[in-house]
C-alpha cells in the first residue's frame, strides 16, 4: 500500500460520503489511478463493496429480528440464533435498495487504523 492509498482512507474518514470525481479532484489523481487505488485498498480490507457490506449488516438484521420477533411469522425462528429466512424480518431496511454495486464502503480496519 502506498502513499496515496493512506492519503484516499484519510480524505475518506474526514467526510460521510464522496463521488469517484470528488477524491480524483482533491486528490489530483485520473480514474485509472483511483480505480488501481481502490484495488489496493480493497484487497488489504480497508474498503469493501456496497453489496457486500449490505448482505453482513442483512444478516445481523435479521439475526435481531429472529431474536426480539414473537409473531407466528417468524415461529420458525424465535428459538433459534440464526436465521436463515428473509421471511422473518419482514421490515427489512434493505429490500428496497436499488443497485449500487460502484459504492464503495470503508471497513472498521480502516477506521481502526487511521482514524
Amino acid at each position: 500500500m502506498t502513499e496515496l492509498e493512506i492519503k484516499i482512507i484519510q480524505f475518506l474518514l474526514s467526510s460521510a460520503v464522496y463521488s469517484e470525481t470528488a477524491i480524483m479532484k482533491n486528490l489530483g489523481i485520473d480514474e485509472f489511478t483511483l480505480k488501481k487505488s481502490f484495488s489496493i485498498l480493497e484487497e488489504h480490507g480497508y474498503i469493501e463493496p456496497y453489496d457486500i457490506f449490505i448482505k453482513r449488516e442483512q444478516l445481523n438484521e435479521e439475526k435481531d429480528c429472529c431474536k426480539t420477533k414473537t409473531n407466528s411469522g417468524c415461529s420458525s425462528c424465535k428459538s433459534s440464533t440464526h436465521c436463515s429466512s428473509s421471511s422473518c424480518c419482514s421490515n427489512n431496511l434493505f429490500s428496497n435498495l436499488q443497485d449500487f454495486s460502484k459504492i464503495k464502503v470503508l471497513t472498521m480496519k480502516a477506521v481502526d487504523e487511521f482514524y
